[in-house]
């Protein structure tokens, strides 16, 4: 079997190729075929329209016979361009929420959709997609055993301005901590509701009360109404263009899952800073949580392993868009 690996910049895209090659070991020792994977990395302007993105991949495809094209996340464009070539499009998702799944294309006979959230992959499953499927997410231990490796054997945790001496390092040791966002950045859609009438402000801000660290049910969507959506929608414009299906329900309930995780992130680690040394890995202002520390960004393959490792306890805050999926944190 011939593979187009598509890398387009996922944290993920070595952890891949390095599993296509232990599988392809594995397929050597038991004496079957092993499968051919190339990579292909041109970066895309646009998901669903870019002609030079489109040529340079035909030509790729033209080079030998393809079964499929593999990646992480669903690009409509590579959809359109299978269909074109009758090949398989494998795609395995890992953000949520993920816009492009509203795709047209997502119906098309040729592709694989593979998802991580099982309520995500009944919504669609329910709405007559047949080509979707739930698979929990995966880790490639080794790369993480490799980089834990490296730096216990070094002088330092981590030889860079994050963590500068042993000191440092015996803190992390004795710490709570946190690797993430805080969202209070162009993604925190629910800063844009400015104008939105008290009416349905109220009603957004009692359901998020309301949900935050509630984990046994669901308590947005059963509540919120159209009118509240569509208001919701419009403010902060979600619509997406006419190559998708716009979900009105689900895109502000999303908003508000966004809200919920704003809130539930800065409150428990304000309410812990205050009991345990507290640390965070993030480039979020964290200056309204005094007694905070941040460490700013950590590496997802050379620091964040070793955050884990070291760390007393750390903690996962899932974005609550994923609402019953494992996520890469984990």
């Amino acid at each position: 079997m011939n593979i187009i690996l598509y890398q387009w910049g996922s944290i993920n895209d070595q952890a891949l190729k390095l599993g296509f090659n232990q599988l392809n070991k594995k397929l050597n020792e038991e004496g079957y075929a092993q499968l051919l994977v190339d990579t292909f990395s041109k970066k895309m302007s646009d998901f669903d329209m870019d002609p030079d993105f489109a040529m340079e991949l035909l030509t790729k495809l033209s080079e030998k016979s393809y079964d499929a094209v593999f990646s992480f996340d669903y690009f409509p464009l590579i959809s359109s361009i299978c269909q074109i070539k009758e090949i398989k499009y494998i795609s395995w998702v890992y953000d949520a929420p993920h816009k492009t799944l509203y795709s047209k294309t997502v119906p098309y006979k040729g592709n694989y959709i593979f998802v991580f959230d099982r309520i995500l992959y009944e919504k669609f499953k329910n709405r007559g997609i047949p080509n979707i499927y739930y698979e929990p997410l995966a880790v490639n231990t080794a790369l993480f055993d490799k980089a834990i490796a490296d730096n216990l054997t070094a002088d330092n945790f981590v030889k860079n301005n994050l963590i500068e001496d042993r000191k440092k390092d015996t803190e992390i040791c004795n710490q709570v901590t946190f690797v993430g966002s805080l969202y209070q950045d162009q993604h925190n859609y629910y800063e844009r509701l400015t104008d939105l009438d008290e009416v349905n402000k109220h009603i957004i801000d009692e359901m998020a009360k309301e949900q935050t660290f509630c984990y046994k049910e669901d308590l947005i969507n059963p509540h919120l109404h159209e009118e509240t959506a569509i208001a919701i929608c419009d403010m902060a414009n979600l619509y997406l263009d006419d190559k998708y299906n716009n979900d009105i329900l689900g895109f502000a309930a999303d908003l508000i899952r966004k809200k919920v995780t704003v809130d539930e992130r800065s409150l428990a680690l304000s309410r812990l800073t205050e009991i345990f040394p507290t640390g965070i890995f993030t480039e979020s202002d964290t200056s309204g949580i005094p007694k905070l520390v941040n460490y700013g960004y950590a590496d997802y393959w050379k620091e964040m392993p070793i955050v884990f490792h070291k760390s007393a306890f750390n903690l996962n805050i899932t974005l609550r868009s994923i609402q019953s999926g494992i996520p890469l944190r984990v």
